[in-house]
């Protein structure tokens, strides 16, 4: 479904919504709580915008979301253009990143695992994730252990 999503926002970018229709690109009821719901304004704002970009040559239209929304007279004269813009630009392009923490946590949540608490999990799935980051044992995990209560042999320095 995201594809189709974006795909049909796709269209509204200002280099691709000169060859097309209202009907082929927008389904007002999808956004109706983000837009203005009247259809007929809507489908007039539209035709407005495409024959905005159709005077401008091809080359010079903008082609992302974000370079139509910096010109700054799209949000006066095209509301619900400009809020199906920015509904465009924060999109997620793929689902990898959610897909590569689910397979983490499975990895992390295992048989053994299976009674550990909730805080101890996400510690595991999150340094699992960020890999890439040093973590000073000696100095963060051992001294903030050794901390909470005294003990004969004394880790700290």
């Amino acid at each position: 479904m995201a594809l189709k999503l974006q795909h049909f926002l796709e269209y509204i970018l200002p280099f691709r919504c000169c060859e097309k229709q209202f009907e082929d690109v927008m389904d007002v009821t999808l956004y109706s709580s983000d837009i203005d719901s009247n259809a007929d304004i809507v489908k007039g704002e539209f035709e407005l915008w495409k024959k905005k970009w159709q005077k401008v040559e091809p080359n010079q239209r903008p082609k992302t979301a974000v370079e139509a929304l910096n010109k700054p007279e799209i949000k006066l004269l095209f509301p619900n253009i400009s809020k199906l813009l920015n509904i465009f630009g924060v999109l997620p392009v793929t689902t990898a990143t959610s897909e590569r923490n689910f397979s983490t946590l499975r990895r992390a949540k295992t048989y053994l695992r299976s009674i550990m608490g909730e805080d101890r999990l996400t510690g595991l799935s999150m340094m699992s994730i960020h890999r890439s980051r040093d973590i000073d044992v000696a100095v963060i995990i051992i001294d903030k252990l050794a901390a909470r209560r005294s003990r004969r042999l004394s880790f700290i320095n």
